[in-house]
């Protein structure tokens, strides 16, 4: 279901801190080793601001998310992804940032030659 993925993106963009993970490998990401920060809130009304979604359906989604085990409630009502969601995505992001380390050589490749 791409709208699940999509809020799960927006969910984990959100809780990314600016810089956290500047300058780390997609090994020690995964790994944990992420700068410590305060993270952004999110709820539902702005995940559905952000991705367009209506409202209830990004609801809907959730319930799905947290019926998974990849999305909990932080205190104050806030999104979260969980760790279980990060191992068990981990082969598809580890496929996606494969996909655009070849995309990235490519293009490097034809303004090289």
């Amino acid at each position: 279901d791409l709208d699940q993925m999509l809020i799960l993106t927006v969910i984990g963009d959100r809780s990314l801190v600016s810089n956290r993970t500047k300058g780390l490998h997609y090994e020690e990401f995964v790994e944990g080793r992420r700068r410590i920060g305060q993270q952004h809130r999110i709820n539902t009304q702005s995940i559905a601001d952000s991705t367009g979604i209506p409202r209830e359906t990004v609801r809907r989604k959730l319930r799905l998310l947290v019926k998974r085990g990849w999305v909990e409630r932080a205190a104050g009502g806030s999104w979260r992804v969980t760790e279980k969601a990060v191992s068990e995505l981990a082969p598809a992001t580890e496929a996606t940032f494969d996909y655009f380390l070849t995309i990235g050589n490519a293009l490097l490749t034809k303004v090289v030659q």
